[in-house]
C-alpha cells in the first residue's frame, strides 16, 4: 500500500484485468471511525516486453487447458538434458509415450519424439492431451522441486484408465524432491484412483489431504485425511465442493 499521510492511506491491488484502489479517509482519529471509498480503474496499458520461452514455466502454476507450447522445448534442454535427467523423464512419460529413444528440440524450437523402431520422429503435440499435460507437469515439478506446484483441474485430458498410474508418477516425483502439489478437480473418478494410487505409496498417505470447499455465507473448508476420504468415497459421501 501507499499513503500521503497516516490519516489518509491508499491501498492498491490487482485482480484479473483491473486495478483496485481503496482510500481510507479517517474522520475522527480518537473514535477511530472511517469513511471507506472504493475506486475502480480499468487496467492501464503497459509497454510490451518479449518474454523468454521459459517464462510461463517460471510460474509454478498449471492453468486449465494449458498443454503444448514452445516454452517446453527450451526448458527441456535446460532442466532435463543439461541436468542429465533424460532417462528418468522418458520413464515417467512412458505412461503416454512408450519406447521413447530420444527427445530433442528441432530448429523451430519444436519438441520431437523419436520412437524405437519408427523411421519418422513425431512432434510432442501429436501424442494427445494426456501426454502433453504430463510432460508439462513433469517440467514444472523439475523446475520448482522442493517448492509448491499448483495444478488446476488435474484430471482434464486424462482418460480414467490412466488415472492411477498418472497419480503414482507425479506423487513419486513429488516425494523424491519434497515438492508440495496442490490441485483441483471435480471428477470423482480422479479421487477414486487417487485412493488406489496411495495404497501403493505408503509414505504419501499421511501427507495427502482432500479439501472440500463450501460457499455458504462465507467460504468454508472441510479437510479429509487419507482414511477419512477413503471411507467417504467407499460410502458414496460427496466430498467435492
Amino acid at each position: 500500500y501507499n499513503y500521503n499521510s497516516i490519516e489518509n492511506p491508499c491501498i492498491t491491488f490487482f485482480k484479473v484485468k483491473c486495478v483496485y484502489k481503496v482510500s481510507l479517509n479517517i474522520k475522527n482519529v480518537d473514535s477511530k471511525t472511517t469513511d471507506v471509498k472504493w475506486y475502480k480503474f480499468s487496467k492501464q496499458k503497459k509497454n510490451q516486453t518479449k518474454l523468454e520461452l521459459t517464462s510461463t514455466l517460471n510460474s509454478p502454476f498449471y492453468a486449465f487447458g494449458k498443454g503444448y507450447g514452445n516454452d517446453l522445448g527450451k526448458a527441456f534442454d535446460i532442466y532435463i538434458k543439461e541436468a542429465r535427467l533424460e532417462d528418468l523423464f522418458k520413464e515417467n512419460i512412458s505412461l503416454f509415450i512408450s519406447n521413447v529413444e530420444d527427445i530433442y528440440l528441432n530448429s523451430d524450437a519444436e519438441i520431437r519424439i523419436r520412437i524405437i523402431g519408427e523411421e519418422i520422429d513425431k512432434p510432442l503435440f501429436s501424442f494427445g492431451d494426456g501426454a502433453n499435460k504430463l510432460f508439462r507437469i513433469l517440467m514444472l515439478l523439475t523446475i520448482h522441486k522442493g517448492k509448491t506446484v499448483l495444478i488446476d483441474e488435474i484430471d482434464s485430458g486424462i482418460h480414467f484408465s490412466r488415472f492411477q498410474k498418472f497419480w503414482e508418477i507425479i506423487i513419486n516425483v513429488a516425494l523424491k524432491d519434497n515438492t508440495q502439489i496442490i490441485s483441483t478437480t471435480h471428477n470423482i473418478e480422479c479421487l477414486e484412483y487417487l485412493v488406489d494410487a496411495l495404497k501403493n505409496i505408503e509414505e504419501a498417505k499421511e501427507k495427502t489431504r482432500v479439501i472440500k470447499l463450501l460457499n455458504t455465507n462465507r467460504l468454508k473448508s472441510v479437510t479429509y485425511n487419507f482414511d477419512n476420504f477413503t471411507i467417504a468415497i467407499e460410502d458414496n459421501v460427496e466430498i467435492r465442493g
